[in-house]
């Protein structure tokens, strides 16, 4: 006798709220939902066992940022110098990259985020997730929109406060040499990275409603060469040396200048005396 087993659809909670289409939250999950009527508010909406729904609520203040020079409002963009653009966000800009001196990226394909903590602080107590979690989350996103035959995988490079920078790898290959590795990896996880960049930066749906990647504001995607890190190296040196030496004809300038002064003032007072 033959058998034949059903698959159960999968269940959702339904998020129904004024003003907005209805919101559908698989069984299990999660999903950030924003609030057409307060611009300040979002929610966190979770679908527990028997399609149990929860929510709460988001509140991020709208303080604004200043700089010597400009006043931006909540959700404006900026721009810094060396740290590309940025977005105004609740007091603080969230920018591209970290500020200079922060990191030295070597060779290899780099996936620069600014998130934002405001947005971290607010999520971890519902999520018990943070930043440290976002390679994972990030990776699975891959896998779920963007390419789930992929083989580069995403790695935490570095974390300063409200920056993050993740490079993308391949898996070793001993036939290749290192700058061979570094061409495949831009062929083949350039375009991931960009993917995610460009989500992230037009606020994608499926990434703003994340409970996680949702506190990501702003990404660029850096691909380094071993030779322009040589040089980037190298310009700093040369840089410092530039600074040494006119440190140091400032110095001789100085003491040529006390000398003079000294001989004169010997001078007069030879002549005073006779």
């Amino acid at each position: 006798m033959l058998t034949t087993t059903t698959t159960q659809p999968p269940r959702n909670c339904v998020v129904q709220r004024p003003h907005q289409s209805d919101q559908l939250i698989r069984e299990g999950s999660s999903k950030r939902i924003y609030s057409l009527d307060d611009a300040e508010c979002s929610e966190l909406c979770s679908c527990g066992d028997s399609l149990t729904l929860t929510c709460h609520a988001l509140c991020v203040p709208f303080a604004p940022c200043r700089t010597a020079l400009a006043f931006y409002s909540h959700a404006s963009p900026a721009y810094q110098a060396f740290r590309g653009r940025c977005l105004c966000y609740s007091g603080r800009f969230i920018c591209m990259k970290p500020p200079l001196g922060d990191y030295i990226l070597p060779g290899g394909i780099f996936l620069l985020l600014g998130y934002s903590a405001a947005d971290e602080a607010l999520l971890r107590p519902h999520t018990n997730l943070g930043v440290q979690d976002a390679v994972r989350a990030l990776q699975q996103y891959v896998t779920t929109y963007i390419n789930n035959q992929t083989q580069c995988t995403l790695t935490l490079f570095n974390m300063t406060e409200e920056n993050i920078i993740i490079a993308a790898r391949l898996p070793h290959d001993g036939k290749l040499k290192d700058i061979e590795l570094l061409r495949r990896e831009k062929d083949e996880c350039t375009a991931i990275l960009k993917t995610i960049s460009h989500h992230i930066n037009t606020e994608h749906n499926e990434l703003q409603s994340h409970r996680l990647l949702s506190i990501f504001k702003m990404s660029e995607v850096d691909v380094v060469w071993p030779e322009s890190t040589s040089a980037a190296r190298s310009g700093q040196t040369a840089a410092g040396n530039r600074l040494l030496s006119l440190l140091l004809l400032l110095a001789l300038t100085v003491t040529v200048h006390c000398a003079s002064a000294l001989r004169m003032s010997n001078v007069f007072a030879m002549t005073s005396t006779t």
